[in-house]
């Protein structure tokens, strides 16, 4: 299942912007069966080479870990019942990933009795990233995370800081939608996730765009021209959810990424032609910030040339 249209441009009155909705009836977890195995496996991997670097949990966190497990498997047993299922007698429960072909036995709320923590232990069996936060109006705290497929940022530097100084470095972040984010989580309920879309622009098709690989990166960047860019350049989007846990009040940011050339998505003109737009329309600074600056240049040329201009 590919939810929401995954490369659909944002509405071009604002680059930044909340744009937040109620999910409805989508799930919250999203289960793409042609590409869920490559997807794990590359979870696995990235785990493997550096756990500490892409898990991450403060203690405050455990409680609201083991609720997430007791929200979510059920939900994805009653969404994905041809690739899930769940037996549960008590806090003995027992888990069947038919499409990893696993089977999990654990007790409810005994760390013990899974091989790593219960966020990370969730996280290996899906696309999305999965965070923690907790807190109040004044400001919710990063508490847990499985970072796999982050885009120029890691747990490192952001866990256990409040949301705004989080986002400290997104240009005009405070001043446009800081304090309406806070809001948003303060007044979000048990049992009406919201969800948003991100976006971006990168050099890799790599998911996993964390800090560490920065220069490779760079030298990617330099090599973009307006004939290759729509080879060399990526349009990621991220679906991002956001659910309030009803015991804990905990909530639960999960972050599905999807990555598609350029060139595949331009060609469509009308699509090309948005992009071109926005590109244009944003401030340097937040163009600096999406790390799109070194090569803005020789995408916009390549967009002018696939862009149908009467689209804007």
């Amino acid at each position: 299942m590919r939810s929401m249209r995954p490369f659909e441009l944002p509405d071009q009155s604002s680059v930044l912007s909340l744009g937040a909705r109620p999910l409805a009836t989508e799930p919250v977890i999203v289960v793409d069966a042609p590409t869920y195995g490559a997807v794990v496996a590359s979870k696995t991997r990235i785990l493997a080479e550096d756990q500490p670097y892409y898990f991450q949990a403060l203690p405050v966190s455990r409680d609201a870990q083991w609720e997430v497990i007791e929200l979510l498997l059920p939900e994805l047993t009653r969404t994905y019942p041809d690739y899930f299922q769940l037996e549960q007698q008590h806090e003995q429960w027992v888990w069947f990933n038919r499409l990893l072909n696993q089977r999990t036995s654990f007790t409810l709320g005994d760390e013990t009795t899974l091989p790593y923590p219960p966020l990370d232990w969730l996280g290996r069996q899906l696309h999305e990233d999965l965070l923690l936060l907790m807190g109040e109006a004044e400001g919710f705290l990063l508490v847990a995370g499985q970072l796999c497929f982050a885009n120029h940022w890691c747990l490192g530097d952001k866990i256990g800081h409040p949301l705004l100084a989080i986002h400290d470095p997104v240009p005009g972040y405070a001043e446009q939608v800081g304090r309406q984010s806070d809001l948003l989580l303060a007044r979000l309920r048990p049992g009406r996730p919201v969800w948003r879309r991100n976006w971006s622009i990168s050099v890799s098709p790599e998911l996993n765009l964390a800090p560490r690989f920065s220069a490779m990166l760079a030298e990617r960047k330099a090599a973009v021209t307006a004939t290759n860019a729509g080879a060399c350049c990526f349009y990621r989007s991220e679906r991002q959810v956001l659910m309030r846990l009803p015991r804990s009040g905990a909530i639960l940011f999960t972050i599905y990424t999807d990555v598609a050339p350029i060139a595949l998505m331009a060609a469509d003109s009308h699509w090309a032609a948005r992009l071109l737009h926005m590109l244009r329309s944003m401030p340097p600074a937040l163009l600096a910030y999406k790390g799109v600056s070194p090569y803005a240049a020789a995408l916009c040329a390549y967009l002018e040339r696939k862009a149908d201009l009467d689209a804007c």
